[in-house]
């Protein structure tokens, strides 16, 4: 059909130009009706205009509605003849049974006459219509005559020689097409057992995969567990070599804690736990009436870690712990204590299962001392605790104000 819009046109198939209510769109652009579609499938897959291969994924759905395709306008088959019929294609196949376009072959000399000219053709234009001239003699026969017939006959001779010529192309044609067909057959068993091929080695190569990367998973986790306490060694070494480590603890809850301790119980309190060379360490301070005084202490506890088997034993640092003046950061009341001096102390020794007792001093100052000197700020004590290693010239315990 000759679809007068461009739009519609270019829906129709660009195989048989059939515009069908299903088609489908190719990757390469190219749409083909259903039956196309399904020649070119079993054809495998491959668009006959460019020879673009396509899978069925990528194909894009085009319908339309009978109602759309009877109303484009549609121009009759014959417009290069000189028909200027335009209107539906519901229209077009009643327009066709009367067009006076078609051209039909003349039956006397084959040329190709509009339907409407025929006759006139016939009695005017035909060349091989006998022409009879008249003579004296009735049934005498011209020169001319003679002449068309012998022309007619070699015409016939011709269109039978081009007849023959037709069938014996027609059957080359089939045999063409019939060796076409069984390479095309020859093709699908050789893509099918490529395909097979293409499966059967997939599978060996996710297995191959699967199980090196299982491989891989295992010795990762052999070198990361290995890399893990390389670290922590590392680490512990470092510890060893570093300065002094201090440890800031704010205390809020001196007011409760002097009520504990005017009640006659001893108060105190622990500090959260901190890593200090691989050390688990948290600092307690207390506080108790004593002989009319209330005696402000300190210590610190060592709590069982999952390093402590890797640590030497007895805990052998020097610390210091105390109180900070909050305004005044030099001013501060302290304990030192170099616990290499102690290596039989139970507080000293590796914890097991829970920390061990604390060790450092009962009386560091009184309650008395702490508030007078501003020590105690907003109900809060500001506590330090300070390590590091020991040495020769360190005291077994000394106390700092």
């Amino acid at each position: 059909m000759l679809f007068q819009d461009s739009a519609v046109a270019q829906r129709a198939c660009a195989l048989c130009c059939v515009l069908s209510r299903k088609a489908a769109r190719l990757p390469c652009g190219h749409i083909v009706c259903m039956d196309c579609h399904a020649e070119c499938v079993r054809g495998g897959s491959v668009c006959p205009l460019d020879r673009k291969m396509f899978s069925e994924e990528e194909l894009d759905e085009l319908n339309a509605s009978v109602d759309y395709i009877r109303k484009c306008k549609v121009a009759c088959t014959n417009l290069s003849s000189g028909c200027e019929f335009v209107g539906p294609a519901a229209a077009l196949l009643d327009h066709y049974k009367v067009c006076a376009f078609h051209v039909v072959p003349c039956p006397h000399c084959h040329t190709s006459v509009l339907r409407r000219s025929i006759v006139e053709h016939c009695i005017e234009d035909c060349s091989a219509q006998p022409v009879y001239r008249r003579t004296v003699g009735e049934g005498s026969r011209t020169p001319l005559l003679d002449c068309i017939e012998k022309a007619r006959d070699e015409v016939k001779e011709a269109l039978s020689k081009i007849s023959e010529d037709m069938i014996s192309l027609q059957t080359s044609l089939n045999r063409c097409c019939e060796n076409v067909r069984a390479e095309s057959a020859t093709n699908r068993q050789q893509w099918d057992a490529l395909d097979d091929k293409y499966v059967e080695l997939s599978s060996i190569c996710a297995a191959g995969f699967a199980e090196s990367r299982e491989h891989l998973r295992k010795e990762l986790s052999v070198q990361s567990t290995k890399l893990v306490a390389a670290t922590k060694a590392v680490s512990l070494d470092v510890n060893c070599f570093c300065g002094p480590k201090t440890m800031h603890w704010y205390f809020e809850g001196w007011g409760d804690m002097k009520q504990q301790a005017s009640d006659g119980r001893l108060a105190y309190f622990h500090s959260p736990i901190r890593d200090v060379y691989g050390y688990r360490i948290s600092q307690c301070i207390e506080l108790q009436r004593k002989n009319n005084e209330m005696c402000f202490g300190c210590s610190i506890n060592i709590h069982p870690g999952s390093n402590d088997s890797e640590l030497e034993w007895p805990f052998s640092m020097v610390y210091s712990i105390g109180i900070i003046h909050p305004e005044n950061k030099s001013n501060v009341i302290s304990c030192k204590v170099d616990a290499s001096k102690y290596p039989k102390s139970p507080s000293l020794q590796k914890p097991i299962r829970m920390k061990n007792l604390g060790i450092g001093t009962e009386k560091l100052c009184t309650s008395e001392k702490l508030e007078k000197e501003g020590f105690v700020a907003n109900n809060a004590l500001h506590a330090f605790l300070q390590v590091e290693r020991s040495s020769s010239s360190s005291l077994s315990s000394k106390c700092t104000k």
